[in-house]
This record gives structure tokens, sequence and C-alpha cells, in this order.
């Protein structure tokens, strides 16, 4: 099996990383083949343009409490480090700090792939392990460069300089502009609240479910991977606004957000996670001018309220008529419109800019 010059390392299953499209389209574009090394938790097939797809098949549950998965970590950086020195890549891209690798990885990666490595960071991990974060620091000082999709990271991570990369999923948003006819019309007095992606943080949803329970304005909607645990959820608690579809392939996601009135991204607001991401929904909400819901004291709450785009949900009893109320206002203002092109307009600059830096990596 002949490698190719190119490697991105991807510690999750490609469904829960619809970012990992975004450097797929751009190999093929340039016509540059690529191997991919990945973390397969699912234990499910990919569909990938990759030339090798090399496999470290261990399941694994996202977002659990379980130390011992630290076991996994080790073992998925020492298989990605065997793949790394045999086949003596050019140059390679880590999507994700969340398995640790370019932290159990740095005295490695700093002897053999020195400013050969891009990082690109889209969550919070362990950066309160100082170990972890001195660590991290060393991998960042030798990459090529260091991405990262929310300006707020820099509060828990080391200093460094970084170029931001937004979560925009150009593909489904395309799809969406190119199906605007196939738009499904809602009723006029009915409200669809959809969260679209892998299904997580299921107290936080269950919450969500209990609070609009029944609410003929309502239909709290859950389409992705892991929804189906929140539809028994919903069977034995008589709760009957919704409506659910379980995983789905990332060629579909236009459609359910054809389905959808408002973008649900109320994740809570109890971790460093929680209250610096920027979902990729933050960029559809703005793209497709569909309103969004978000959880207090956050960066993206902050975000929207001073853009005007987004709504925060607060779980008190007048929420339910205040968002009723608010929705059919805003989406009738051309204020709303404009400010919208505005934030998604300025995100694609950016994020252009930081293609151009990926470009000239993979070149140099």
């Amino acid at each position: 099996m002949n490698s190719s010059e190119y490697c991105v390392v991807l510690p999750c299953n490609i469904n829960i990383a619809p970012y990992y499209q975004s450097y797929e389209r751009l190999f093929i574009s340039k016509n540059l083949p690529f191997d991919l090394i990945i973390w397969d938790r699912e234990l499910s097939e990919e569909q990938t343009f990759a030339k090798n797809v090399f496999k470290f098949s261990k399941k694994d549950i996202p977002n659990n409490k379980n130390w011992l998965k630290i076991i996994s970590y080790f073992k998925f950086a020492s298989f990605v480090k065997n793949k790394l020195k045999k086949n003596s890549y050019k140059k390679v891209i880590f999507l994700s700090t969340s398995g640790a690798t370019v932290v159990l990885l740095n005295g490695f990666l700093k002897k053999y792939y020195n400013k050969k490595y891009w990082i690109d960071i889209r969550d919070y991990s362990f950066e309160w392990f100082i170990p972890y974060k001195n660590g991290l620091a060393k991998a960042i000082d030798n990459s090529f460069k260091t991405s990262i999709s929310s300006p707020a990271f820099t509060r828990f991570l080391p200093k460094g300089d970084f170029s931001i990369v937004h979560n925009i999923d150009f593909k489904s948003i395309d799809d969406f502009i190119n199906h605007q006819e196939e738009l499904e019309q809602i009723d006029s007095d009915k409200i669809r609240i959809s969260f679209v992606g892998s299904v997580r943080y299921f107290e936080e949803n269950k919450k969500q479910l209990e609070f609009f329970k029944n609410d003929t304005r309502y239909v709290l909607q859950f389409y992705g991977s892991r929804a189906n645990q929140l539809k028994g959820y919903c069977e034995d608690n008589n709760i009957h606004n919704v409506d659910f579809h379980d995983r789905f392939d990332s060629s579909e996601t236009y459609r359910f957000y054809q389905r959808t009135d408002i973008i649900n991204n109320v994740y809570g607001n109890n971790s460093f996670e929680l209250t610096t991401a920027l979902s990729n929904k933050l960029y559809f909400s703005v793209a497709l001018k569909k309103p969004i819901i978000v959880s207090s004291d956050t960066y993206l709450a902050s975000i929207v309220v001073d853009n005007g785009f987004g709504y925060v949900l607060k779980y008190v009893d007048e929420d339910k008529d205040n968002l009723y109320k608010w929705y059919f206002e805003l989406i009738n203002s051309k204020d709303y419109h404009d400010k919208c092109n505005d934030f998604y307009n300025n995100a694609v600059n950016e994020y252009k800019a930081n293609q151009k830096l990926l470009e000239d990596f993979l070149h140099v």
C-alpha cells in the first residue's frame, strides 16, 4: 500500500466532525491525494475520498466521564505515531485535540515533523490539567499553524499565534439554497425548533422538552445520531409536540434545516467547552436566515444578542410567550436580514484567509 504525501488525523468518526469535509474538499480541489488516520469510535463505515484509511477501531462513547478511556488515548496516539513514522508524510493535519494526540506525541512531532504539521482546535479538552496544557503549548509552538474555531478559546488555551477557522458547512448551506423550492411551509401559528447534528447533552435536552412540553405553538425536533434516546424519554413522559430522526448522512443535512424555523443551540453553560464554543449552527442560522436560540452566559449568547439574530433561553415562564412574539417580529425585519448577511460575509472572509494559510502550508 503506497502512502500519500499528506495525512489527516481525526480522533473521531466523520459524522460528528463535519468540518472534516472542508479539508477533504481542499485536497480534492488541489488534486492532492491524502491518507486518513481515524479513531473509529462507532465501529462504522466511513465515506471518504482519502487514498488510504488507517482505522483505529475502538468503541467509545463521546463525552462520557470514564477515566479508563485515557488508555485508549495512549493506544490511538501510538497507532498514529507508527503510521506517521512508517509513511514519512510531507505534511500532517491534526483535526481536534479531543484525543490528546498532539500532546502525547509532542516530542515525536518536534523531532520528525517540526513545522510540518497543522493543528485545528474545535473544543475545550484537558487544558485544566497543567501538564497537558504545557504539552499543548509546546505542540502549538512547533506547529506550522494552529487554527481555532472560536476567538474565546484563547481564554483557556496557552498563548499562541492562532488563526480563526469558522465552522461553516458550505456544502449543506449551498444544498439548502439550491433546493429552496422544496421548503416545507409551516402552519401560521406553529414554530419548529430543531436540533440538527449529533445529539448530546441529554440533560439539557430533557430540560427543554419539559419546558415546552405540549405547548401547541411549538414543535421540538431532534435530528441526528442518538436522537431516538430522547424519543423514548418523550414516550415515557407523554410529551407529544416532538419529532425525531436518528442518524442521517451528512448529504441530507440541508433537508432537516428545510423543516426548521428556529435553530436549537441550547447546550448549557456548565463548562469551558460550552461557554466558549461557536458551533456550525451559528453559521447555518445567519446563512439561512433562521433565528437561533442559545444558552445564557456563553460567548455565543453575547454574539447573537449584540447582532440581534438570536434569543437567549433562560427557562423562565415568560420565555415561551416572548420567544413566540420575538420570532414573528424578527423574521419580517429587513434589519435582521442585513445583520445576518454582514456577520456571515465577515466570517467567510476570515475563513478564506485561514484557507490561504492552509494552502501555503500544504505547498511549502
